[in-house]
């Protein structure tokens, strides 16, 4: 965000055609998982109506492990900046 202010998630959209690991979603400052999708179970985790503020000048990070090799990941973030 830019300086002095939040991330205000309003949704969320993880698609990914990887058969293993996991995505994660998060504010990495405060610690709050936005989102995580397993990729063994589902190939895609949405959350259409989610909120969720970070701290002030903190921004998403996504993280993965354990993807198939070549995996790809598709993410759709709906925020807006308060």
């Amino acid at each position: 965000p830019p300086s002095g202010k939040r991330i205000e998630t309003r949704g969320v959209y993880i698609f990914s055609d990887s058969s293993s690991g996991e995505v994660t979603v998060k504010f990495p400052d405060s610690n709050i998982i936005v989102m995580k999708l397993y990729c063994n179970k589902f190939s895609a985790a949405s959350m259409p109506k989610v909120k969720f503020v970070g701290d002030v000048d903190e921004s998403l990070q996504v993280s993965w492990n354990g993807l198939s090799t070549g995996a790809k990941i598709f993410i759709v973030l709906v925020y807006r900046e308060v």
